[in-house]
């Protein structure tokens, strides 16, 4: 789980992206786009989780997903509020 970077050791160097971190440390900047890209196709697949629970189009659940993006403990509640509902009340 991310932390703040209030809670970090003052030890080290931050080197922001603009400034030269591909250069810096190529394998470190793969990386990170790596998980960057990763994140956006798990930010999709709830998306599209979201909509198959809600029986309408791709493109509804993902909106739902991307309307909070940023803040995956209310993605997460979203979905699990529709499934809940779909559990209990078959969908009616």
């Amino acid at each position: 789980m991310p932390q703040p970077l209030s809670t970090k050791s003052e030890v080290g160097t931050f080197i922001f992206a603009s400034s030269g971190l591909q250069a810096a440390r190529p394998e470190l900047a793969h990386r990170v786009a790596a998980v960057i890209s990763a994140w956006a196709y798990l930010e999709l697949d709830l998306g599209s989780s979201l909509s198959k629970l809600l029986e309408s189009h791709g493109e509804s659940g993902v909106a739902i997903i991307q309307a909070v993006v940023g803040n995956t403990s209310t993605q997460r509640k979203i979905v699990e509020s529709v499934a809940n509902f779909k559990a209990v009340w078959g969908g009616a």
